[in-house]
């Protein structure tokens, strides 16, 4: 089945833009410029409202019985055993190898399949992953610096991805938010308080 592209949500020029996020109740897309140390509130255009996940580092599985973190230090995708009750993560294993030539792993969610989907630092990509850790997929940004991504949309289906900026290269698209339009919807987020 063919992939369809990826294409420009809104360009905001963030200097690192992370942790994207859908306010259902406010219906805006919440995210943070890490550099400028600020928080962004955007309303979407047309139908990019609803429902909507969070991007993060670390997920849990369909069945919350399995986290899943990325660690990018040693440029994998890891899994730990969960205990829900008592909150004790256990048996760490790697899930999947990703080599520095991709990029390195950064924001994570995950589908309503079970499969994780992977930002790329550096790598002008997504990567979606089956839990067994093949890759099922790579979504190709115009932009090298990709941070997070998070589902959203009316069907959850609309996978937003954040980027950065490097003042090194020419990326007149960097720091933006994109969509891609997926075949899988995403899963929605639990509401905490902080």
């Amino acid at each position: 089945m063919p992939h369809k592209a990826v294409e420009l949500a809104l360009d905001v020029q963030c200097s690192l833009g992370e942790s994207p996020v859908w306010d259902s109740r406010t219906c805006e897309l919440v995210w943070v410029d890490i550099r400028a140390e600020r928080e962004i509130h955007c309303d979407l255009p047309g139908d990019h409202k609803r429902a909507a996940s969070a991007g993060a580092d670390e997920l849990w599985s369909i069945d919350e019985k399995i986290m899943y973190y990325v660690d990018s230090l040693t440029h994998g995708l890891d899994a730990f055993d969960f205990t829900a009750e008592t909150g004790q993560v256990r048996d760490r294993r790697r899930v999947a190898d990703i080599p520095d030539s991709l990029g390195i792993p950064d924001g994570i969610t995950l589908d309503e399949q079970g499969f994780i989907w992977v930002a790329l630092h550096g790598g002008n990509a997504v990567h979606r992953y089956s839990p067994e850790g093949l890759l099922e997929r790579r979504i190709e940004l115009p932009v090298s610096l990709v941070t997070s991504c998070s589902f959203g949309g009316p069907n959850l289906d609309d996978l937003y991805i954040t980027s950065a900026v490097d003042p090194d290269r020419h990326e007149p698209l960097a720091g933006s938010i994109f969509c891609y339009r997926s075949d899988v919807a995403g899963r929605t987020g639990h509401l905490c308080k902080f």
